[in-house]
């Protein structure tokens, strides 16, 4: 997730290097990054914008690899009892029912 967040981070940066403000939150610059490089080749360089291409292609491998994890953990969470018990209580789900079992495993 933190290597996600740097790579969006990273995208907004160049943007905002050739005066390109975007709305916050990955949702908004996803949905505008390719309107922005369509609509600014103008300002922006084909060499960096090949940059930022380069950086979105990172960014849709690690959203990938974040629903992968994601699915094997929800997968896990739903065989392991231990888990089930803990997603019993409100306000915990796959991951942190996971990660308890992880760190505390039985509790002896």
């Amino acid at each position: 997730m933190s290597r996600r967040t740097a790579t969006i981070n990273q995208i907004r940066a160049f943007l905002i290097e050739q005066g390109i403000a975007v709305r916050a939150g990955a949702r908004a610059l996803r949905k505008s990054l390719f309107v922005i490089l369509d609509n600014r080749k103008d300002e922006i360089s084909p060499r960096m914008a090949k940059l930022i291409l380069g950086l979105d292609e990172d960014w849709c491998h690690l959203d990938e690899r974040v629903e992968t994890v994601t699915g094997e953990i929800e997968q896990l969470s739903h065989i392991e009892p231990k888990c089930q018990r803990l997603m019993s209580v409100p306000g915990i789900g796959p991951l942190i029912s996971t990660a308890l079992v992880a760190v505390i495993g039985t509790g002896v």
